[in-house]
């Protein structure tokens, strides 16, 4: 029986002007919505601050003498960009891959070519990183390496 836009089935009255399709429809619109902005959002925020390491990262050649006996590798700035000096440091490991030693490559100001340092403890075997550190350690590179092979 029908009674002013509501269907009697069973004792229990129903709408026939059933609304809810519309409100779950219009509820997904908004939640796609929400979900797509949200999405643009966290990738911007993610993304923002993404360089490649060749935007700021120093390009460097080193030119390495090892004295096998003395311990020691010396490491020279051969050509290249400039770096400050606080902003790298040497990594040394033995031929079993443990880290021997780490130092800045010290001083003040910036180094340049023909700048050099002298590590101690380069013994043979040993591989030595040059690392170039953006900001508060925030990022890292490998500017220089040297595997022992070459004098």
């Amino acid at each position: 029986m029908l009674e002013r836009g509501l269907l009697l089935v069973g004792g229990e009255r129903a709408s026939v002007f059933d609304d809810r399709a519309q409100n779950e429809v219009t509820g997904m619109v908004v939640i796609v919505g929400l979900a797509v902005i949200l999405s643009l959002f966290f990738g911007f925020v993610v993304f923002q601050n993404f360089t490649t390491p060749g935007d700021d990262v120093p390009k460097v050649a080193f030119d390495y003498i090892h004295d096998e006996v003395a311990g020691e590798l010396t490491i020279t700035h051969d050509t290249g960009d400039s770096f400050a000096a606080d902003e790298v440091f040497v990594l040394v490991r033995d031929a079993n891959g443990s880290v021997t030693g780490t130092r800045a490559w010290g001083g003040t100001g910036t180094i340049s070519s023909g700048d050099s340092i002298t590590v101690n403890g380069v013994e043979r075997g040993a591989s030595v990183r040059i690392v170039w550190v953006a900001g508060a350690g925030e990022r890292t590179y490998v500017i220089g390496r040297w595997d022992g092979s070459s004098s």
